[in-house]
């Protein structure tokens, strides 16, 4: 879902004339075998699309990134960050991730 929010959305705003209704909403985390989370997804229905041209793809110039947990110790999240901050620095200096952790009813079944 974090994928989808990041990166697709922004993507998909370009091509939407009124994206003033355009969301989506993380409830709660679930995780496999039963899952048990809760994403809202908003789209206005849109009878055409704007073209879009991308003739600058650019450059990576920060990377912003989310390690969440469930039902473990937040501790779990840190040493993800931690790991992955180390790989990541070896490419870019500006990297930035975020620590979420979820428990109780917000972590899903």
């Amino acid at each position: 879902v974090d994928a989808i929010m990041h990166s697709s959305l922004p993507v998909l705003k370009r091509f939407i004339l009124n994206d003033e209704n355009l969301e989506i909403k993380i409830k709660g985390r679930g995780l496999p075998p039963e899952g048990g989370g809760e994403v809202v997804f908003r789209c206005p229905i849109v009878n055409t699309i704007r073209p879009v041209k991308c003739l600058d793809p650019g450059k990576i110039k920060r990377i912003r990134g989310y390690a969440y947990s469930v039902r473990v110790s937040p501790a779990m999240s840190s040493r993800m960050v931690d790991s992955a901050k180390g790989l990541l620095l070896k490419f870019l200096p500006d990297v930035y991730i975020y620590t979420d952790h979820y428990k109780g009813k917000l972590s899903g079944k």
